[in-house]
């Protein structure tokens, strides 16, 4: 019962983290489209 609801708790956390990163990512991408800087498409994938 703990466990499933720590389970939760982390998965909650990580999902909400791995969305400030993507709004960070987003955010930086926008920014150097902005400044017209091209870099390399691998980049982009990872």
């Amino acid at each position: 019962m703990i466990t499933q609801s720590l389970n939760k708790v982390l998965s909650t956390k990580i999902e909400n983290e791995s969305l400030k990163m993507k709004r960070n990512m987003d955010r930086l991408f926008n920014l150097l489209d902005y400044n017209h800087i091209s870099f390399p498409q691998s980049l982009i994938l990872l």
